[in-house]
């Protein structure tokens, strides 16, 4: 098994939360807020600031990227157009 190692491009498999939570630290980020499934389906959330109102800007923002991601994305797919520039940096396995 070899080693793991940050991959900068978009990937569309998974990857363990643990390694998405250790990725993040050390980033400088200002705000986070921390979206998760539990084992039995529920929903677990967590966020360094209680408000809840900046927290729903913030998932708002992030559906934003996420949908234009997808649309820029699905359209390179079909040779229309170059990925997008906001690229989540996830770590990858590599053999």
């Amino acid at each position: 098994m070899g080693d793991v190692v940050a991959f900068g491009g978009i990937t569309i498999g998974a990857h363990e939360p643990d390694a998405i939570l250790e990725a993040a630290k050390g980033k400088g980020l200002e705000r986070v807020l921390i979206v998760g499934r539990n084992p039995d389906g529920s929903l677990w959330f967590s966020g360094s600031h209680s408000d809840v109102g900046n927290n729903l800007l913030l998932l708002k923002q992030a559906e934003i990227v996420l949908l234009e991601l997808a649309k820029t994305e699905a359209g390179s797919a079909r040779g229309h157009g170059p990925a997008s520039r906001t690229r989540a940096r996830q770590p990858c396995a590599r053999e």
